[in-house]
């Protein structure tokens, strides 16, 4: 596999600058609660006070990466533990281990304001295992990346408690490190096959709601190359800004993504999840950024992750395609046009599993 070819971006500010009659100034970061604890959600706390020298040390760590620890289920010691360069215990670079070529990638937005929510995630985690994966009971599952949004905060215990989970991925990340004030974020979880290399966080400096962008740099392997070469893909997962009064920060929101995905240091890059494309400008942000869509038939009815299940928003709201798998685009890797998941999908009470449908797609080094 080549080096990929670095599509040139404009930086974030350069993007204002450029749509800059879609801009408001940047407010602050709603601060609604305190940040909840690793697999520990107590009844929502008052926020710390904070002195002003916090707050601004706050500001600066944002469109700052930050470092995370993928973690994975300990047997011996009973629980979630950091865990670094590993797959299954075994170094990323251990030349024994022969990398998988390919991965599926599936990208849900749950639904955190639906009521039942650990009903309703428990659902979408069983449709994922055991119908869009296929899985048995308990089965290994295909090297795989689960990207999710809107996971509720009091709901995330679900993920952790899951045995197929604890069994075969890692998992980044828990609530407290979603950003300050979040009551529900994004979490990846990433089969043990495929090697976390490295993970970090970015929260939006511009955004209201507390959004941010979840990085994994993935490790997979070249194809009938010996000996034996493996290349690092790096995979975001996000939700961009909501409703109208987002259309202004998406654009930089989604700038500051495709820049990391385009460094030096990773051979591809894909940013999957919510992107809240609702304005007619959405349509053109990923082109700006230097980004392809893995949707290649336009916004046919086929495409539309959103509208169909919607509660009352439906009436506010189009059905649109929200939800998209975006890359850089490069001669060393392809991906699959997305298929919709979860379509029609209800617990038992009736009650649709989310208002979004999700996407499942596959990433193929060649």
């Amino acid at each position: 596999m080549t080096q990929p070819h670095k599509t040139s971006v404009l930086s974030p500010l350069s993007l204002v600058n450029s749509l800059q009659g879609f801009f408001s100034p940047r407010p602050t970061v709603v601060d609604e609660s305190a940040s909840q604890h690793l697999l520990s959600i107590p009844e929502s706390p008052e926020p710390p006070s904070e002195s002003s020298e916090d707050q601004e040390e706050e500001e600066d760590m944002q469109d700052t990466p930050v470092k995370l620890r993928a973690l994975r289920f300990s047997s011996k010691q009973k629980k979630w533990v950091p865990t670094s360069t590993s797959t299954g215990g075994q170094k990323v670079d251990n030349p024994s281990i022969l990398l998988p070529t390919s991965m599926r990638v599936i990208t849900w937005n749950i639904d955190y304001q639906a009521p039942n929510q650990e009903e309703r995630l428990q659902a979408a985690l069983r449709h994922i295992a055991y119908e869009v994966l296929g899985c048995k009971v308990l089965e290994q599952p295909p090297p795989c990346c689960i990207l999710l949004q809107e996971v509720y905060a009091r709901a995330f215990h679900v993920i952790p408690e899951f045995l197929w989970f604890r069994e075969y991925f890692t998992m980044t990340c828990e609530p407290r490190h979603w950003p300050r004030g979040s009551t529900y974020g994004t979490v990846t979880l990433v089969a043990r096959s495929v090697p976390v290399a490295a993970a970090y966080t970015i929260e939006f400096s511009n955004s209201q709601f507390a959004r941010n962008a979840l990085f994994v740099d993935l490790k997979l392997r070249i194809p009938d190359r010996q000996p034996p070469e493996n290349v690092t893909i790096r995979v975001a997962n996000t939700h961009l800004e909501s409703l109208p009064v987002g259309t202004s920060k998406r654009p930089e929101q989604l700038a500051i993504i495709a820049t990391f995905l385009k460094q030096d240091d990773v051979n591809g890059g894909v940013v999957c999840g919510d992107m809240n494309a609702i304005a007619p400008i959405d349509a053109e942000i990923p082109n700006v950024v230097g980004l392809s869509d893995a949707w290649r038939s336009g916004d046919v009815e086929e495409g539309l992750t959103w509208g169909f299940q919607s509660v009352g928003e439906a009436q506010r709201f189009p059905a649109n395609r929200l939800d998209k798998v975006l890359y850089v685009e490069d001669t060393g890797y392809e991906i699959e046009e997305p298929e919709t998941i979860g379509v029609g999908l209800k617990i038992p009470k009736g009650q649709w599993v989310s208002d979004h449908y999700g996407l499942f797609t596959q990433l193929h080094v060649v």
